[in-house]
């Protein structure tokens, strides 16, 4: 059995694949299994990877027949993984070689069943994208939580994956990264940019995608439900969806999206939302935050004037 299943869902990145697959081959922990899920490609990166498999027996392929999202994905490789512990890597992205030799180290020094590590950026032109981030070491905190849901900068032990049956919901489905958080016993953090997130136009997390947002109002809507201590921060997290398809709307110049998340935002008195005006309010400048919360959501032929000169 590896001491580690690192799991890698693939949708038309033959440009980037293989170098995604090598960075995890070279960790300096060997012992680990690297679990490729193709979602349906339709370029080359299947063929990419069924080459790199014949020279390493660690890489273990599987195919969705059609494209389902990274969430399914996902799903099909933790029920074929068999490591102690799992991870998740974006194919886009790559990783520092000793990842997950410090990841691990932590976790079994620590008990830990979950450690976090920080993330770096990657882009061609040189251009920064913040990465939320902060560091834990302990139970579950709501606060700290927030800037951690994303799942490729974390050491999930196999345990916790299986007490709480977890599984992604569809579609991206990142918030429910939280469950996991809640749930560990103790959660601790490598305080070093370990993974690397590349950053690209016209990726599925740079495009305007209105209908990847409505699944992740649907996904907080479901955690809002199964985690009822949680009610208030997860429909702080479905206005949060329903900002970004206003926003997003604006860019894509669609009035009809833009009117139907407008509403839903008045119908649930969102300026009111305690969150919003406190861990929504806490990542942005004022400026940015007016213009998010107040000036976008208010009127779309302003909102659209203002689209067109300004970068917000």
């Amino acid at each position: 059995m590896p001491i580690i299943s690192v799991i890698v869902p693939v949708f038309n990145t033959e440009k980037y694949i293989e170098e995604c697959i090598e960075s995890i081959q070279n960790q300096t922990l060997r012992d680990i299994e690297i679990i490729i899920v193709d979602d349906g490609s339709t370029d080359n990166s299947k063929s990419i990877v069924l080459n790199m498999q014949r020279y390493d027996q660690r890489i273990k392929f599987f195919e969705l027949n059609c494209n389902k999202g990274v969430g399914a994905a996902r799903n099909l490789g933790i029920e074929n993984s068999t490591g102690d512990y799992i991870a998740f890597v974006d194919s886009d992205d790559f990783i520092k070689k000793d990842m997950y030799e410090k990841l691990y180290r932590e976790a079994e020094n620590k008990n830990a069943e979950i450690v976090i590590c920080d993330s770096d950026t990657y882009s061609s032109d040189g251009r920064k994208k913040n990465v939320w981030f902060k560091p834990i070491y302990g139970k579950f905190e709501l606060e700290k939580a927030f800037h951690n849901t994303q799942p490729t900068n974390k050491l999930i032990s196999r345990k916790l994956v299986e007490r709480i049956n977890f599984r992604y919901l569809d579609g991206m489905g990142e918030s429910i990264i939280f469950e996991l958080m809640l749930h560990a016993g103790y959660i601790s953090t490598v305080d070093e940019k370990l993974y690397v997130y590349r950053s690209r136009e016209n990726s599925l997390s740079t495009k305007p995608n209105i209908r990847k947002n409505y699944e992740s109002l649907k996904n907080n809507e479901i955690l809002r439900k199964r985690n009822l201590e949680y009610f208030d921060y997860f429909t702080f997290k479905m206005i949060e969806d329903l900002l970004q398809i206003v926003s997003n709307a604006v860019k894509l110049d669609d009035y009809d999206a833009y009117r139907t998340a407008r509403n839903e935002l008045k119908e649930m008195d969102y300026l009111k939302d305690n969150y919003l005006k406190t861990l929504y309010k806490n990542e942005y400048s004022l400026h940015r935050y007016i213009v998010k919360v107040y000036i976008i959501p208010f009127n779309y032929t302003i909102a659209r004037l203002f689209k067109r000169f300004s970068k917000s």
